[in-house]
């Protein structure tokens, strides 16, 4: 908001300061549009790894605070349930379906956006991304040891965590035929999709009204 003031008689540079103050706050302005983006993946999934490391994480560093970011690992997964207790099948196997349940017990956690992307990040980019061993890696990211997402994990809490995950997945429309899928602001489209996939970045700020300044890196 800009106040109107009588203007006394003063120096002309002291004008020329007094406009290049004003410029200066009117550059400092920055978007607080928020946009949301659900990512559909799951740990063993090799085009999960790449959009994660490739694109989610480095874009995340540019709008990051521009972003509503919901990490949903569970990807091509079915799952039942049998006298209280849930079983799951993954696309790649006992394995993946380990991974899954441990991430989501990291991100289920009540730590920030920035250090679940970040817990995610260095999950993903682990040799073995399932693996107890990149828990023990990560976990530090979030403020935690790796025992209590293991105690997650080792419970019936990560199995509730997991069946969560697979509500959310299995209700997404259309269908979701390929992991990983992205999705702004709970509508998924398919060019959104194609364009996520290949270039994060330029597809998020393109959802923009008042584009965030990392989009202009």
């Amino acid at each position: 908001m800009w106040f109107d003031f009588p203007v006394p008689i003063i120096w002309e540079k002291q004008i020329i300061e007094i406009e290049s103050c004003q410029n200066s706050l009117f550059l400092l302005q920055v978007s607080s549009e928020k946009l949301q983006v659900s990512i559909y993946y799951e740990a063993l999934c090799s085009d999960s790894v790449q959009f994660i490391t490739k694109q989610l994480q480095p874009a995340y560093k540019l709008i990051g605070s521009n972003l509503e970011v919901d990490l949903v690992p569970y990807g091509k997964a079915s799952q039942t349930q049998e006298n209280g207790k849930w079983f799951f099948r993954c696309q790649h196997g006992p394995p993946e379906c380990h991974g899954n349940i441990l991430q989501a017990c990291g991100l289920a956690t009540d730590k920030s956006q920035a250090q679940k992307v970040d817990f995610v990040y260095c999950v993903m980019n682990q040799w073995d991304p399932s693996s107890d061993d990149a828990i023990e890696k990560c976990s530090g990211k979030l403020g935690l040891t790796s025992d209590a997402i293991f105690q997650c994990a080792n419970s019936g809490e990560g199995e509730i965590l997991l069946a969560k995950n697979g509500v959310q997945t299995h209700a997404v429309t259309p269908k979701i035929t390929f992991i990983p899928t992205i999705v702004f602001n709970g509508v998924y489209s398919s060019a959104n999709q194609n364009g996520a996939f290949s270039n994060f970045l330029k597809t998020a700020c393109d959802q923009f009204h008042d584009k965030p300044k990392g989009c202009n890196a």
